[in-house]
């Protein structure tokens, strides 16, 4: 139970609180991790599994791939392949060409066409804290042409606060905010 968010451009924020079942057995976890260079994956569920597989994602991603595939398609390929299986488990990856997929039990890689995305027992929150701002200061300002969305200090402290809001009403959500960037 966490909860965590990323963003197209490379960020992800996550909160620090590990639980097993009914119980807080962290209060430090790591939920993210840089996979090769080109990734930033972030796990919540039932993830261990997952978390002791990512040297062996980076060792694939320096070996062979399929002709022509890029080494940011071939860590998505390898993750798809860890989760396949793992209903527990759920994860989003971010790759430095502000790819975002994710990824659960079914083996397959989702590519997401949103600029942010959130999982975990708070993602609920998150995800609406976001709208919700998004609604009030939009990424893009259509009269000038900025877009706040490739701006990294706004990007860090929507989805901070996004996931403080979610650590304020989710029980399973909490310890030290943590960002993770490419």
């Amino acid at each position: 139970m966490t909860t965590l968010v990323a963003h197209r451009s490379g960020v992800i924020v996550a909160d620090s609180m590990a639980c097993a079942m009914d119980r807080v057995v962290s209060l430090d976890a790591e939920k993210a991790t840089v996979v090769g260079s080109s990734v930033l994956l972030g796990l919540a569920g039932g993830c261990g599994g997952v978390w002791l597989q990512v040297p062996d994602i980076e060792r694939g991603m320096m070996g062979g791939g399929l002709e022509g595939e890029a080494l940011e398609d071939r860590a998505v390929r390898s993750l798809a392949n860890v989760f396949s299986g793992n209903e527990e488990a759920c994860g989003v990856a971010v790759a430095r060409s502000q790819r975002m997929w994710f990824f659960g039990g079914c083996g397959r890689a989702v590519q997401l066409e949103t600029d942010y995305f959130a999982l975990g027992s708070g993602a609920e929150i998150a995800l609406g804290f976001l709208d919700c701002w998004s609604e009030l200061h939009p990424w893009a300002n259509t009269s000038t042409g900025q877009d706040w969305s490739a701006h990294p200090d706004t990007v860090r402290v929507r989805l901070t606060r996004a996931v403080e809001a979610a650590a304020k009403r989710d029980p399973f959500t909490g310890g030290e905010i943590k960002l993770y960037g490419l």
